[in-house]
């Protein structure tokens, strides 16, 4: 069993020694994280400096040439993708239920923590607002 530090509030996410290479350009060079509950972080670097593929390290899209990204049992991913094509040919609740593999009474209680309301997840997701797609 594994002893709960009492200095580290709550981990959610880590990142152990992480390296990742394109070619001989290397990336990330034995990167190492903890995200813990209630912090407040931001990614930021360069263009090059590998944010967007520690980012597809910790969602899965890549695996790392090297270390290891652990999720604590608390630890919930969700990702929005920047430039989304949303379909016009299904609701937006459909849409959301076949991407997210959650149940229609799941997705209408998390929807209406967003504002969105039954008129909303019944229309095509192209005919929301900006505002609405995203959230």
């Amino acid at each position: 069993m594994r002893r709960k530090n009492l200095d580290m509030p709550n981990p959610l996410l880590e990142g152990r020694l992480l390296r990742k290479k394109y070619g001989t350009q290397t990336v990330l060079d034995e990167l190492s994280f903890l995200i813990t509950k209630k912090q407040k972080i931001a990614l930021i670097g360069r263009n090059g400096a590998g944010k967007s593929t520690l980012l597809k390290l910790i969602t899965g899209v890549e695996e790392a040439d090297g270390g290891k990204v652990h999720f604590y049992p608390e630890a919930r991913l969700g990702v929005v993708k920047q430039h989304e094509v949303l379909p016009s040919d299904c609701t937006t609740l459909g849409f959301l239920e076949k991407n997210s593999e959650k149940y229609e009474w799941e997705i209408k209680k998390q929807a209406a923590g967003f504002g969105l309301k039954e008129d909303h997840l019944s229309t095509p997701p192209t005919n929301l607002s900006g505002g609405y797609r995203m959230r």
